[in-house]
């Protein structure tokens, strides 16, 4: 069997990443993919595997307009979340937009707020911060230092109304001699007497 000659082959680019693919001019089809990997990373696979979902299951799935631009996104019900995005770029913006809040896996709520906020992670342009931390802090009138925390009277960690949150401190005495814990003690006067007045 001889070898096939170049005139056999069809040079086209790949229909996922552009990279030009070479077949059989008998394989010539509408679409072109590197390999089965390319091909699995397509839109055309996503869009394939939920036309065959619909078909098999009608009522399965169903449309949620995206939480950040309004355009429709096609989920099966139990994946629909509180927050649904049609693309990660919509997600990442929506979370870093100033303002918006959104619950992390963790289950608590976070919310943008301007970069130089005390005890925001920086994210681009703006910040991001816990909500009930922020909402201690605006209480207390001061970002919260590295040993206080802040607890959830009712165990639900989305309610961050400020009667529903406590806060708390780890912070101890760094010995037991007299004179450490007189220092300590101190300390703690000094940080906290004004939200505890006697």
């Amino acid at each position: 069997m001889g070898n096939i000659r170049s005139r056999d082959r069809i040079t086209k680019p790949c229909d996922n990443c552009g990279d030009p693919v070479t077949r059989l001019k008998s394989a010539d089809k509408p679409r072109f993919y590197c390999d089965h990997k390319c091909y699995s990373t397509s839109k055309r696979r996503a869009e394939r595997t939920r036309e065959i979902m619909a078909e098999r299951h009608p009522d399965s799935t169903f449309s949620i307009p995206c939480i950040r631009c309004g355009e429709a996104v096609t989920r099966v019900k139990s994946r629909v979340f509180k927050t649904t995005y049609c693309s990660r770029t919509c997600q990442y913006a929506y979370q870093r937009e100033l303002g918006k809040h959104f619950v992390n896996s963790s289950g608590y709520v976070v919310v943008g707020v301007p970069a130089d906020y005390p005890g925001a992670k920086k994210n681009g342009n703006y910040g991001q911060i816990l909500e009930h931390r922020k909402v201690m802090q605006d209480m207390i009138g001061r970002a919260l230092t590295g040993a206080e925390n802040v607890h959830h009277i009712n165990g639900v960690k989305h309610d961050n109304r400020p009667e529903n949150l406590e806060l708390w401190s780890s912070s101890q005495p760094s010995g037991q001699r007299v004179q450490d814990k007189v220092q300590w003690a101190r300390e703690m006067l000094a940080l906290y007497g004004d939200l505890f007045p006697e």
